[in-house]
C-alpha cells in the first residue's frame, strides 16, 4: 500500500475509535470541560474549593490517626466527652478554613498553567514558576490535613483510637474494599493492629466525586 493510502486508512480507522473512547467516558469529558481547566476535573476542583481531604490524609487515616470529621460522625460510638467534641469540632473547622484557602490558591495556579498552554505561550521559563507554586501549595495543603490527624489522635485515648479503627474497618468491609493493616495506633498506644480503610468507604461518607476524603 502506498503512503497516502496508508495514512488515509489510518485516519479512517482512528475516527470511530476516538468516538468510541469519548462515548465511553462522557462524565470525565464533561467534568474537564465544565471546570474550565483542562487538567483539573470539576469534581476535584470543587473538592479543593470545599476544603475536602481528597485522599491527602490517607497515610494518617490508614495507619490509625483518626480525622476529626469521622471522629465527630462517630462521636456517640466513641463516647466522646463534651470537651473532646468541642476540641474535635474546632480542629475540623480550623483545618477546613485553611484547606479552603489553600485549595482556592491551588485552583488559581492550575488555571494559570492551563491558560498559559491554551494561549500558546508556554515556555520552560514561564511554566516552572507556576509549577513550583503548585508543588508548594500541594505540599502545604497535604501537611495541613495530616497535621490535623496528628492533633486529633492526641485528643483521644487508646481505647477510642482502637475502636475508631475497628469501626472504620467494619465500614470498609461493608463496602467491599481491600484490607489494610492499621499498625500506626499500635505503635503509638500499644494496642493491637486492626483493619483498614479505602476509597469506597470515603465515598460512602461524603459522596466525593473527586476522590476520598480523609479528615
Amino acid at each position: 500500500m502506498n503512503r497516502p493510502l496508508f495514512l488515509s486508512a489510518l485516519l479512517t480507522l482512528a475516527w470511530p475509535l476516538s468516538a468510541v473512547a469519548e462515548a465511553a467516558a462522557p462524565d470525565c469529558n464533561m467534568a474537564m470541560a465544565g471546570s474550565g481547566i483542562a487538567s483539573l476535573p470539576v469534581g476535584q476542583m470543587q473538592g479543593l474549593l470545599d476544603g475536602r481531604g481528597l485522599g491527602m490524609a490517607k497515610a494518617a487515616e490508614l495507619n490509625g490517626y483518626p480525622g476529626p470529621k469521622h471522629v465527630l460522625e462517630l462521636a456517640d460510638e466513641l463516647d466522646l466527652s463534651e470537651t473532646q467534641r468541642e476540641r474535635s469540632q474546632r480542629l475540623f473547622d480550623a483545618m477546613q478554613a485553611d484547606a479552603r484557602a489553600l485549595g482556592a490558591q491551588l485552583v488559581d495556579e492550575e488555571r494559570r498553567l492551563d491558560r498559559l498552554f491554551a494561549d500558546g505561550l508556554a515556555r520552560p521559563e514561564s511554566m516552572r514558576p507556576i509549577l513550583d507554586r503548585i508543588g508548594s501549595l500541594q505540599g502545604s495543603l497535604r501537611a495541613r490535613h495530616l497535621e490535623t490527624h496528628i492533633a486529633q489522635r492526641e485528643l483521644l485515648d487508646r481505647d477510642q483510637v482502637a475502636l475508631y479503627v475497628e469501626l472504620r474497618s467494619a465500614l470498609r468491609r461493608q463496602n467491599g474494599g481491600p484490607m489494610h493493616d492499621h499498625r500506626g495506633h499500635d505503635r503509638h498506644h500499644g494496642g493491637a493492629a486492626c483493619g483498614g480503610d479505602d476509597e469506597a468507604m470515603h465515598r460512602r461518607h461524603h459522596g466525593d466525586p473527586g476522590g476520598p476524603d480523609d479528615r
